[in-house]
Order: structure tokens, then sequence, then C-alpha cells
């Protein structure tokens, strides 16, 4: 039995190092077959060798989590259309989808240490100042269409005033602020003549190289089928009013989903209720919208029954029977929320809690 472990636990490793052995090698030639990249449209001056070595070192260590590659292909086919549309529409380079790629791995919450949040990585203030609805329960830098065109928006207003998509994309990571400074100090308007923080130096060649990664992914070892790529949500986007605070599962229930599939189709609600107002979500496309807004009306309804607390005043000749018909609930429910025996006695003045939606409540 130990012998014939050894020669599995062999076979695997020689494998396992032979397909390591494979990419390396494909990593090599690849790094070789690199002697023009654009970007922008504009040619990346490799001929400078400073240029060539910080792309190569990008490329290198990208490639070397080859996992987290996998994972940015495979969300590519879920966000990339989006995304490419919003640019199209916006009349940009389709090469700035891949800042998303750099900026969130395509993952919708991700949050940073300077509490950057979402595809774009935008913090509120910028979030909020390019049109984004950010409060407890909606926050749309999660939303991948919001936050694309306040994204789009943000970058081609950083592009007219920089000329420049390198320098441009250095200060949507730095602060177009610290990029006037720097220029002006180092006197230079060529960003690959730049001396900035490291952070900023290596954030566009990672840009650089994600594109070499999507547009190479075959020579580099990550030949995903079609049917390897996470399909987009079909969703059609309804309207809905709400007079009272509700929590998002009402609505996931109302469409016969999980609450995490009903979050998966709705990335901007983060929170577990959806607040009073007015408020647009994502249904699954097969849904009709009358079928949705029926389930929800009664759904929303009983929830608010059961649990929107109210405090009646008893008067001269109630009793919980007669209270419990008023308010359309159960006797046993009001000895329930107000810890009383069936033996205890009510009396004017005393302050029962109910818990509905009957507006006779409100009086």
């Amino acid at each position: 039995m130990t012998k014939k472990l050894f020669v599995i636990f062999t076979v695997l490793f020689l494998f396992l190092n032979s397909s390591f052995l494979f990419a390396e090698n494909n990593l090599v030639e690849t790094l070789n077959s690199i002697e023009s990249i654009s970007f922008c449209n504009k040619k990346i001056p490799l001929e400078k060798n400073n240029v060539k070595e910080r792309l190569e070192k990008e490329v290198l260590l990208v490639c070397h989590n080859r996992p987290q590659v996998i994972l940015w292909l495979k969300r590519s086919g879920r966000y990339f259309p989006e995304i490419e549309k919003i640019l199209k529409q916006e009349n940009l380079p389709d090469d700035l989808k891949y800042v998303a790629v750099v900026e969130s791995a395509l993952r919708p919450h991700i949050r940073s240490s300077q509490n950057a949040v979402g595809f774009w990585q935008f913090i509120h203030s910028t979030g909020a100042l390019h049109g984004l609805h950010i409060d407890k329960s909606i926050d749309e830098r999660c939303d991948i269409i919001k936050s694309t065109k306040a994204a789009a928006l943000y970058m081609k207003s950083l592009y007219e005033k920089f000329k420049s998509w390198e320098l441009a994309l250095a200060a949507y990571n730095i602060g177009e602020m610290r990029i006037e400074r720097e220029l002006e100090a180092q006197d230079t308007d060529n960003y690959y003549d730049l001396w900035l923080p490291e952070e900023t130096m290596r954030y566009v060649f990672r840009i650089f190289t994600a594109k070499i990664v999507f547009e190479k992914r075959k020579e580099l070892g990550f030949d995903l089928n079609d049917s390897d790529y996470y399909y987009p949500y079909e969703t059609k986007k309804v309207k809905i009013w709400l007079d009272h605070t509700v929590p998002a599962s009402v609505c996931a229930k109302a469409l016969g989903l999980s609450l995490y599939d009903f979050k998966l189709l709705n990335t901007k609600i983060i929170g577990d209720y959806l607040i009073k107002g007015e408020t647009f979500i994502d249904i699954p496309a097969k849904h009709t919208p009358k079928k949705f807004f029926t389930e929800f009306e009664i759904l929303k309804n009983k929830w608010v029954r059961e649990h929107t607390v109210f405090y009646y005043t008893v008067k001269r000749g109630d009793s919980l029977i007669k209270i419990a018909d008023e308010f359309e609930v159960r006797t046993k429910d009001i000895l329930e929320w107000n810890k009383l025996d069936y033996k205890d006695y009510i009396y004017p003045g005393q302050k029962l809690v109910i818990k509905s939606s009957s507006l006779k409540l409100r009086q």
C-alpha cells in the first residue's frame, strides 16, 4: 500500500512540476515576444530599458499568481460586456476596462484600506461627486453600470486635463493635485520620466500587464473555453416605492430567490434592509414585473403588519378580543408582544404594543 501511494505521489509531483515548467517556459517566451504594445492607441516606449524592465516585472509577478489571473478572466465574462458598452458610449478607449481589473479584480464589494469601494474603487467623496448614491443601504459604487458610468466621466475629465492616458491614470490612483505638483516640481510632462510613490509608479504598469495577460492568455497557459467564463446576469430594472423600511429578503422572496441570489443581482444593496422611498432593483429577466409587484405587495404588507410596532392606549370598555378584532391580529399575539398572561387584566390608560400596519393605529 505504501509503495502504491509513493508511486501516485511521485507521478503527481512530476505532473505538477512539468505543468509549472511548461507555464514558466511559456512566460519567458511571451516576455521575449513583447516587442511592441500599445495602450489607448499609444505605443508604450519599450525601447527604454527601464520601461521594459518595469513592465516585465509586473507581468512576472501577476502571472505567478495563476489562480488570480484565472479569476480575472472568468469574471470578465460577466462584467466586461457592460464596461465595454459604456466606454464605447462615452467614446473612450476600450483598454480602460483593464483599470477595473487592477482596481478590484472585478469584485463588486471589495474595500481598500483607504475605504475605497467597488469595481472602480471610489472613496465616498469622489463617488458622491460623480453622482453615485451612497448610504447605509445602497452603495452604487458596487453597481457595475452606475459605477462604470461614473468612472468613465472621471477618467475623461482627467484625460482632458493631462492630455495623456498614463498621467490621467496616475492621477486616478494618487489624485490630480499630486500629479500636477509633481509635473511642476520635476519639470516634465512625460509620465515615464516621473518619479512617484512606488504604488503609483507600478499602478499604470499593472494596467498594461492586465491587457497583456488578457490578449496573450493562451500563450501564457490560460487557455479557457467559452464555457469557463462566468455568464452575465440577465435582468430587468423595476422601480419600487416603499412607505416603510423592509428587509431586502422580502424582495428576494417575492421573486422566489434566496437573499444571496437576490443580492448577486443587486450588488448595490449592501444592507439587510431597503429604506423608505423610491429605489430601483434588478429582477431576473424571465420574471414579469406584474407578478413581482403582486407578490411583493402581499409579502411587504405581511411583514409590516407583523413587525411594525405601535402603542395603543386602552380605553374604557376595551377587551383584548375587541382590540385584536379591531386591528386584525390574534389575542395570543397581543399577550406575547406585551408579556401578559391570559389571566391578566387590562385597564384604561394602559399602553399596549401592537404590531400591525393598520392605519387605525396611527390615530
